[in-house]
């Protein structure tokens, strides 16, 4: 966002004089960019991992609660397992960049839909590069967006039209909170506990609100993190599903 400031040479001696000067502006906009630089330099880095934890999902006055294992594939895909029974699967999902795939396996019936259908489903600007860095507290997918503002203890950032509220952790090494807004719905993502792996902190607890016209938590709990080399992403929909809208 541009502000145009316009008036007179002596008005605006004088505006600058009250704000500190132009030089003031600059440093709030660098102070922006090197907070998010030091985040950015953090990121974890990988070509393919798995995850294994536990997710509870609440909303709608429902709730599942759930063992889970993903399987991520950089910009390309993320295969999500579910077993909530005594380590039978129930549902498979397959989310790419472009599309949305489920298999009910309990119902014995299939969906595919386009990404933008994950987003209208959960209420919450998402989108693939946000959902699987927000994964690992990767900040990466905003690389390319603007830096608005900073303040002591939070930033903001505009990123392919949405506004996002960034708040590092202490350190400034990690995000501690993410919050993005679009069309009434809020979506706020909660980092509340660390695990090395690697040389970096990897998220243990993840925790995302969503609130609005709907509303829930979904809360995940990763107890296993793994760099992989040529992982299947095993998906296949028997002929005797039925699909469904």
């Amino acid at each position: 966002m541009l502000l145009l400031v316009l008036g007179t040479a002596a008005c605006k001696s004088k505006r600058n004089a009250a704000a500190g000067g132009e030089g003031a502006e600059n440093t709030v906009v660098a102070t922006a960019d090197q907070r998010f630089q030091q985040l950015l330099r953090n990121d974890f880095s990988f070509s393919e991992m798995s995850m294994n934890g536990g997710i509870t999902v609440a909303m709608n006055d429902q709730q599942l609660s759930s063992p889970v294992s993903l399987k991520i594939e950089k910009d390309k895909q993320i295969w999500i397992s579910v077993k909530p029974m005594l380590g039978i699967e129930a549902f498979r999902v397959l989310i790419r960049p472009d599309s949305v795939f489920v298999v009910d396996r309990l119902n014995k019936q299939y969906l595919e839909k386009p990404f933008a259908w994950l987003a209208e489903l959960s209420k919450a600007p998402l989108q693939f590069a946000a959902l699987q860095d927000l994964l690992l507290n990767n900040v990466g997918f905003m690389a390319k967006g603007s830096r608005l503002d900073a303040q002591a203890t939070q930033m903001q950032l505009q990123v392919d039209g949405l506004r996002y509220l960034l708040q590092p952790a202490r350190s400034g090494d990690k995000l501690e909170q993410l919050e993005v807004t679009q069309a009434g719905q809020k979506l706020t993502v909660r980092f509340v506990e660390f695990t090395a792996f690697e040389g970096k902190q990897l998220p243990k607890n993840v925790q995302l609100l969503i609130e609005g016209k709907e509303s829930g938590t979904i809360d995940i709990n990763f107890s296993k993190f793994a760099l992989e080399n040529g992982q299947t992403y095993p998906f296949s929909i028997p002929s005797s599903y039925a699909r469904i809208d």
